[in-house]
C-alpha cells in the first residue's frame, strides 16, 4: 500500500521476522521494496476498545514509534474489509508493548483521517523538536525545486526526522522529510503533522482549518491529497490529518520463507 508515494509492505497476523529478513524485504532490488514494513495484528488482538495493533520497521531494520501515512493505510485496509465500520482504534506496539493508541476515521471521498493527541515542542540535541509520537526537527527553507523544499544535507541522526518546509500561502505548505532509517521519502504523515504544528506555534500559519500539505507525492500524482489541522483539546493539542491511500498489490515473497 502507499499514500502519496510513501509506500509500505503490510503483513497481517504474520510471525515476526528477523532484522535481516526485514532489511531484505524492504530492499527495492533484492526484496519487495518499501519505506517501512508494517506488522498488523488483527485476529491476534484481543484488547477491549482496540481493533488492530501495528508495529513499524524502517528500511534499515530499526523500529519506529509512529507512521502517520502507514496508520491511515492500515485503517483504509480495515475499512475496506469492514464496510459497516467508519471508525477504528489502532494500537502502536514496540517490542511487543503498546506505546500509543490512535483513533482513525473513514472520511468522504475515499479519504482516511487520524487524530494525534498531546503534540509538543521539546528541547533536545541543542535544537527544538516536535514530539508527535516520534521526533521531528523542522527547518523553514526557501531552497525550492518545483515548489518543494530540498534538503541541504542528509540526516545522520538516529533519534529524529528532519522536515524542510516552505509556507506557500496561509492554507498551503510544501515539505520534504528525511526520515531516520530510510532517507528522503515522497511523503511523511507524522512529519506533515509535526511541520504544521510547528508552523502554527511559530505564527507562520493558522491551522485551525485544514492546511494542504504538498510534497513530492503530490507533484508526481496530482490527485493525491494530504491535509492537516491543529486545535486545542481538553488535554492539549489535537492534530487531525486526512488524506488519500492506495492499494498497490497483494502477493508473496521468498524472503518470508
Amino acid at each position: 500500500m502507499q499514500s502519496l508515494g510513501n509506500d509500505f509492505v503490510i503483513l497481517v497476523d504474520h510471525n515476526m521476522l528477523s532484522t535481516d529478513q526485514i532489511i531484505k524485504l524492504c530492499d527495492r532490488r533484492i526484496g519487495v521494496g518499501c519505506d517501512q514494513l508494517i506488522f498488523v495484528y488483527h485476529k491476534k488482538i484481543s484488547i477491549d476498545g482496540i481493533d488492530l495493533a501495528v508495529e513499524f520497521f524502517n528500511q534499515d531494520g530499526s523500529d519506529a514509534t509512529m507512521c502517520g501515512n502507514g496508520l491511515r493505510c492500515v485503517a483504509g485496509w480495515f475499512f475496506e474489509n469492514n464496510v459497516d465500520k467508519n471508525f477504528c482504534n489502532i494500537a502502536i506496539r514496540r517490542s511487543g508493548a503498546i506505546i500509543n493508541n490512535i483513533p482513525c476515521f473513514k472520511e468522504e471521498g475515499g479519504l482516511v483521517s487520524l487524530d494525534i493527541h498531546g503534540a509538543k515542542i521539546i528541547q533536545a540535541h541543542g535544537i527544538e523538536l516536535v514530539d508527535v509520537g516520534n521526533l521531528h526537527h523542522t527547518v523553514v527553507s526557501d531552497r525550492l525545486f518545483n515548489g518543494i523544499p530540498y534538503p541541504t544535507d542528509s540526516n545522520p541522526h538516529k533519534d529524529y526526522n528532519i522536515n524542510y518546509i516552505s509556507v506557500i500561502d496561509e492554507k498551503t505548505i510544501s515539505i520534504t522529510t528525511i526520515e531516520r532509517g530510510v532517507g528522503e521519502t515522497f511523503s511523511c504523515g507524522s512529519g506533515s503533522c509535526a511541520a504544521v504544528f510547528y508552523a502554527t506555534k511559530k505564527g507562520l500559519i493558522r491551522a485551525q482549518d485544514f492546511i494542504r500539505v504538498v510534497n513530492r507525492g503530490c507533484v508526481i500524482s496530482p490527485n493525491e491529497r494530504l491535509f492537516v489541522a491543529c486545535n486545542n483539546g481538553s488535554s492539549g493539542a489535537v492534530i487531525r490529518m486526512k488524506g488519500t491511500y492506495r492499494f498497490s498489490f497483494v502477493g508473496t515473497s521468498s524472503v518470508l520463507f
